[in-house]
């Protein structure tokens, strides 16, 4: 009888130690795959239901634009196409890569003669509504001032990186999308008035 008990023993103990190493393999394999997903969900939503994007890497600024209408000139990334448009006295400029994505710049007659700084207070007294974050005095030139900041532009998924001044009696605004700062900071260092 005693035997029987020790056989019985033994199984119980082989069952167990069979149970607790299944346990162990289910969820290692639950934490390889639920690592994998993770790791290769870019464009996807996070646990938090926020969408996530690779870093983006700004490329070499290789290819020159200029507006001999506004006369400026800058440096644009090699790949990047530029359109134009005219609407009403506004005249928009458009760089932007194979996805559609890149800087916008409207330019457009400001109202009042010889202004030279513009402020945040300016701004907001115009467009109320304008959702203005990380705000920084710019300095264009030695005797003009503009503003950088970070915006909700619908037009850039409600996550953009503003650069607004004004030059020559005109409204320059620069928007993209705020993980192209990078890129907006690298293409305005290039930016000269001719």
């Amino acid at each position: 009888m005693k035997y029987i008990s020790n056989i019985h023993k033994k199984n119980w103990i082989i069952l167990a130690l069979g149970v607790a190493l299944c346990v162990c393999f289910i969820s290692l394999a639950y934490i390889y795959i639920v690592h994998n997903r993770e790791a290769n969900r870019v464009g996807g939503a996070n646990a938090d239901g926020v969408e996530k994007t690779a870093p983006y890497v700004v490329p070499p600024l290789t290819k020159n634009y200029t507006s001999s209408a506004y006369g400026f000139s800058l440096n644009i990334p090699e790949d990047f196409t530029t359109r134009e448009s005219d609407v009403n006295g506004t005249h928009t400029i458009v760089f932007e890569n194979s996805k559609s994505e890149g800087v916008q710049i409207v330019v457009s007659p400001y109202d009042e003669k010889g202004v030279k700084v513009l402020t945040k207070d300016m701004v907001q007294s115009a467009i109320p509504d304008l959702k203005i974050t990380d705000d920084q005095v710019l300095e264009i030139g030695k005797s003009y001032k503009g503003l950088a900041f970070k915006s909700d532009n619908g037009a850039f998924n409600g996550d953009s990186r503003e650069v607004w001044f004004i030059y020559k009696d005109n409204l320059y605004q620069i928007s993209t999308y705020s993980r192209f700062d990078d890129l907006l900071k690298g293409m305005f260092a290039t930016w000269e008035f001719k």
